[in-house]
C-alpha cells in the first residue's frame, strides 16, 4: 500500500521522505540549594520538533529541491500533513542540503516545530 504524499502548507513533496522524527522533550526549571539539594519544577512539555530526510533522484532533482526551499524561505506557521501521524501546525525551522557527487541527485535533511 502506497502512502499518501506528506504536505507542508501548498507543497507537496513528490516522494515521501525516507526517515520522518516526532519528538518532544520536558522543561525543568532547577534551582540549586547552597549547601544542599536542588528544587526541581516541572515547567511542562515543549512544543514537539518534526525531522527528516529524504532526497529528490531524476531530472528535476534540483528543481524539486529549489522548490522546497523556496517554500522555507517563505515563513510562517503552516499545516504539516504526514500520511500516518496526522496533521500540526507547525514553523519550518530548518533546512539542510547534503549534495553528493552524482548527477540529478539531491538529498536533504528538514526541521518544523510545532506553532502551538
Amino acid at each position: 500500500m502506497k502512502l499518501a504524499a506528506m504536505r507542508f502548507g501548498d507543497y507537496v513533496w513528490p516522494h515521501n521522505p525516507k526517515i520522518f522524527e516526532a519528538s518532544v522533550t520536558r522543561k525543568l526549571a532547577v534551582v540549586k540549594i547552597p549547601f544542599g539539594r536542588s528544587v526541581v519544577t516541572d515547567l511542562g512539555e515543549n512544543c514537539r520538533v518534526f525531522s527528516g530526510e529524504g532526497e529528490f533522484c531524476g531530472a528535476g532533482a534540483y528543481d524539486a529541491f529549489k522548490k522546497l526551499a523556496a517554500k522555507f524561505h517563505e515563513g510562517g506557521a503552516e499545516m504539516l500533513v504526514h500520511p500516518v501521524w496526522g496533521a500540526a501546525r507547525v514553523y519550518f525551522t530548518a533546512l539542510t542540503l547534503r549534495e553528493e557527487p552524482y548527477a540529478d541527485y539531491v538529498r536533504y535533511a528538514f526541521t518544523f516545530q510545532e506553532a502551538e
